[in-house]
């Protein structure tokens, strides 16, 4: 006898259809492109504790798109046979995946605002010890969040070994249910102190990035500091010498008994304020990790954009605040922004990451030039 009520289960509709087509289509991208981002990001050759934390969060991805494919596309065939074990798996993965997502955020949000405010704290906070550490508790803070949905699988749906009443099941449903408003209530707490940790950490991170940018252009143009102190009408605008600098152009002074013999401003021979070899690597550098900074900030953000209309909706069917009717509309619309979640870091970072796009297009050269050699052939 089939545990699955046959009374609960709302005919497909239009929406449902497109929606669970989009969200396939969107599962198929998410897994090919976070694939990329592990690679790409496996074969560097210096890595930092940040690039670990990203090839984790995009096999987090991953995983969760392979979940939402498996558990959610193939309810109808695999519920009604596999009953509670199909129950119990599926929110295991979605617990776990959910929750180290969550704590992941967490920790990059804390990883950027150390890395960009406090750098002489970062080896301290971030060694190759700490992030052993870090990854296995975020492992145990996953696995003890799981056994609430094996409870929730045990209280709508009766285990094996037990005879089955599908009469349980709708009692269950119709009831105030307090596994799933603890389940809710944790994954509100997550997501509230991502939202929090986010505004206040990278608001300074914001304000150091600007300093950085700032003391950058001074370090890069020492004449910029000199020039803004005679005024912004001196200024005309950028010029590039000889030897590929930048320097600023004022305009021609009419020579003086003092000034006549001084080399202008405008030269295009090179001069003691051309750009070393030094100071251009330590600017593509910096330049490097502001990218890096800028495109975790915005994973970060669309993490809890995308996020938290799924958990309102939880929220609101937890207290029985929704209809089956209402409840099957705004859960198709959220969760397809839940799955868009998943999918959309990689095209964050092809763009706001230059290594990242290089990288990406110099592996789909790799890949397609084959093909595109046997047809000329």
């Amino acid at each position: 006898m089939s545990c699955l009520n046959e009374s609960l289960v709302l005919e497909p509709d239009a929406l449902q259809l497109v929606a669970s087509v989009t969200q396939w289509l969107l599962c198929a991208v998410g897994v090919l492109g976070n694939a990329a981002v592990v690679l790409i990001y496996l074969r560097k050759w210096e890595k930092t504790p940040s690039d670990f934390f990203i090839i984790v969060i995009a096999l987090l991805d991953i995983s969760m798109c392979v979940s939402m494919f498996v558990f959610t596309f193939f309810t109808d065939r695999l519920f009604p046979v596999l009953c509670f074990k199909y129950c119990a798996l599926g929110n295991v993965m979605f617990d776990f995946n959910n929750t180290a997502s969550s704590v992941m955020v967490l920790v990059v949000t804390f990883n950027r605002y150390i890395a960009v405010c406090e750098p002489l704290q970062y080896s301290g906070y971030f060694s190759v010890r700490r992030l052993t550490e870090i990854f296995s508790v975020v492992i145990v803070l996953s696995l003890c969040n799981c056994p609430i949905g094996v409870l929730m699988c045990a209280k709508y749906i009766v285990p094996p070994g037990l005879p089955c009443s599908c009469d349980r099941m709708i009692v269950a449903q119709q009831s105030v249910d307090i596994l799933k408003i603890a389940w809710v209530a944790i994954r509100t707490a997550l997501l509230t102190a991502n939202a929090l940790t986010m505004v206040r950490f990278y608001s300074r991170v914001y304000r150091s990035l600007q300093e950085r940018k700032d003391l950058k252009m001074k370090m890069l143009h020492p004449e910029l500091e000199e020039l803004s102190s005679k005024g912004a009408d001196t200024v005309v605008g950028w010029q590039m010498n000889e030897c590929g600098a930048l320097h600023l152009a004022v305009p021609e002074q009419p020579p003086t008994a003092h000034s006549s013999r001084r080399p202008s401003h405008t030269t295009s021979h090179c001069t003691s304020h051309d750009l070393s070899g030094r100071l251009k690597r330590r600017a593509a550098r910096a330049d490097k990790d502001d990218k890096l900074t800028t495109t975790i900030v915005v994973v970060c953000i669309a993490y809890v954009l995308l996020i938290f209309p799924d958990l309102v909706v939880h929220v609101l069917d937890s207290f029985n605040l929704l209809d089956h009717k209402s409840f099957h509309m705004l859960r198709t619309i959220s969760q397809s922004l839940y799955v868009l979640n998943f999918v959309i870091n990689p095209f964050i970072h092809y763009g706001i990451n230059s290594y990242f796009k290089a990288q990406l297009l110099q592996l789909l050269s790799l890949v397609f030039r084959p093909c595109f050699e046997e047809k000329i052939i």
